[in-house]
């Protein structure tokens, strides 16, 4: 009987030992292994900008009747109050809540901003991944100028807060410049820096009036690096 316990006990003792050899050898192996490179991190947490390099992300492309869509919003009023723009099915396009029966105001095939003043109305970006970024857009105001009821539009480029405004995406068509009226315009920034669900926000105002303020607007994003 002494005999048979001593067995058992022996084959116990081996089973753990076993067992702790293979444990040991497996954490050894796991961190042998294991890699720890920035991309394949950013991979598991959704934030790899390497995901969309040097792809066109394009407001004209990506146009919508749903909110969001690769990243789109259609907003209007003022940075730091903006309200979301309601799809009309019966016109077509976006318009402002508050003017939507009427369609004062509106976003589709053009930007037909509110003559009030203050009031813009546009998109957001929010940005899928942290990173570095080209934005160029290209503006045309389609203008009558031999009856000309207004004095031109501003667009301007803000983050949704209003706090920072990247200068080289702003444009004012005014009477000044109206030579430059119905003519492409492509203003450019090669340095913006967006961190992941970050949101900048595309804005077009009439100066006052806007009987005679349709203007095409395209918006591209393309991301070309890491946020550093």
């Amino acid at each position: 009987m002494k005999l048979k316990l001593s067995r058992f006990f022996v084959l116990v003792l081996c089973l753990i030992l076993s067992l702790s050899c293979f444990a040991f050898v497996g954490c050894n192996n796991e961190s042998s292994t294991s890699n720890d490179s920035a991309s394949l991190n950013a991979a598991a947490t959704g934030d790899n900008w390497q995901k969309y390099l040097n792809k066109d992300i394009n407001s004209t492309a990506d146009k919508a009747n749903i909110q969001g869509y690769n990243g789109w919003y259609y907003v209007c009023g003022k940075p730091g109050s903006l309200e979301r723009m309601v799809f009309n099915n019966d016109s077509g396009r976006w318009c402002s809540r508050y003017q939507q029966l009427y369609y004062y105001t509106y976003i589709w095939d053009v930007w037909f901003p509110d003559g009030q003043t203050g009031q813009g109305i546009g998109m957001t970006f929010k940005a899928p991944a942290s990173g570095k970024m080209t934005i160029t857009v290209k503006l045309k105001l389609l203008c009558d100028t031999t009856n000309l009821t207004s004095n031109g539009v501003t667009f301007r480029t803000t983050s949704v807060t209003g706090g920072t405004e990247y200068s080289n995406l702003c444009y004012s068509f005014t009477q000044s410049n109206k030579a430059q009226y119905n003519q492409l315009i492509t203003i450019q920034d090669t340095n913006v820096k967006l961190g992941k669900d970050e949101e900048i926000v595309f804005l077009l105002y009439a100066v006052s009036g806007n009987n005679t303020t349709y203007t095409s607007v395209d918006i591209n994003v393309k991301y070309t690096g890491a946020y550093l």
